[in-house]
């Protein structure tokens, strides 16, 4: 049975009314997908217009679509600004005040834009899906021309396109049934593919583990069958053992060294000796390289990051950061 790809999403009650017509706005979401992981620039681009746009609609729709979601989310934003304000290390949080600006810009006219067309969500699940395995493919390149010691994007290392590939994986699998493009089995085939093949590369050891908890909780809910799943894993394998085969710098360093902790353990430390310091509203963000006590301990000096979302905002925004972050995980 071939795996549809065209989501059946049921309509809301209700639906914002736009100034703009909805084909336009369905482009520019399009648009500001696709550029995630290959240009931050595009990206910011994309979300100024979608924002411009938005303020140009009715005050009352606004208000309409404004909800608990926006609501906690500018929560988390509103500490986040008060963190790189007592920042211990104003140098270093300052630029998170512009690169994440962005991202609290969009979440108004994507929260308000979402609800004028519920109904046309699948073209924008289908675009996200194709990009992401567009991106999949340029870190799977990267990768084979040795350029990079592990599959990651062209804008991020790769712990944050391994993060990215596995939500697109998620969702994938679990609306394949319901998603529809032309040819559903070269289109959706060939994107789980190269996805998988991209994690597998990335060699983010706890993300492949949750891809395979992923595919087996997709299996017993019957959202995928078992002869396409297991035509997926053997080719994303087959290339994934030619692509080490290239490229098996970053393997043999494994191999030889199989219990490496990834300096998690020195990780670790570092944050239990500081962890009472600062607890309140914690050191500010993108602080590490300024607190952490014992970097001259990494094996790997390129480390600059906590490597634990928990740690990094405890840490970049207190206790209160953290109960904010934690919050809206629940409210999702």
């Amino acid at each position: 049975m071939p795996v549809s790809w065209m989501p059946t999403f049921s309509k809301p009650n209700s639906i914002i009314k736009s100034r703009f017509k909805s084909e336009y706005i369905i482009v520019l979401f399009c648009l500001t997908i696709s550029s995630m992981l290959i240009s931050i620039v595009l990206v910011q681009l994309f979300v100024s217009i979608l924002f411009l746009l938005y303020l140009f609609e009715k005050n009352e729709e606004k208000r309409n679509a404004f909800d608990g979601y926006t609501a906690v989310v500018f929560m988390f934003g509103i500490v986040r600004i008060v963190a790189i304000a007592f920042s211990n290390y104003p140098s270093s949080s300052m630029p998170a005040l512009y690169k994440e600006a962005f991202f609290y810009m969009g979440i108004l006219p994507f929260g308000f834009y979402m609800k004028t067309f519920f109904i046309k969500l699948e073209a924008i699940i289908g675009v996200f899906i194709i990009s992401s395995a567009i991106v999949a493919l340029v870190g799977i390149i990267l990768f084979d021309l040795n350029l990079v010691n592990r599959a990651q994007s062209i804008s991020s290392g790769y712990t944050v396109f391994s993060i990215f590939l596995l939500q697109s994986f998620t969702l994938a699998v679990f609306t394949s049934r319901q998603l529809k493009f032309k040819n559903s089995y070269l289109m959706g085939g060939l994107s789980l593919i190269l996805i998988l093949t991209a994690l597998i590369t990335s060699m983010g050891r706890t993300n492949i583990a949750i891809v395979f908890i992923v595919i087996l909780c997709a299996l017993l809910m019957k959202k995928i069958n078992l002869k396409f799943t297991l035509s997926i894993l053997f080719i994303a394998g087959t290339l994934s053992f030619i692509s080490f085969k290239i490229n098996n710098n970053e393997v043999n360093r494994h191999i030889e060294n199989p219990t490496a902790l990834s300096d998690r353990d020195v990780i670790w430390e570092g944050a239990a000796k500081l962890a009472f310091i600062h607890p309140i509203i914690g050191y500010g963000p993108r602080t590490f390289n300024d607190i952490f006590p014992f970097p001259e301990r990494f094996a790997d000096k390129g480390i600059g990051a906590w490597h634990n979302q928990y740690l990094e905002i405890y840490f970049e925004s207190g206790i209160i950061g953290l109960f904010s972050f934690i919050y809206l995980l629940f409210y999702l």
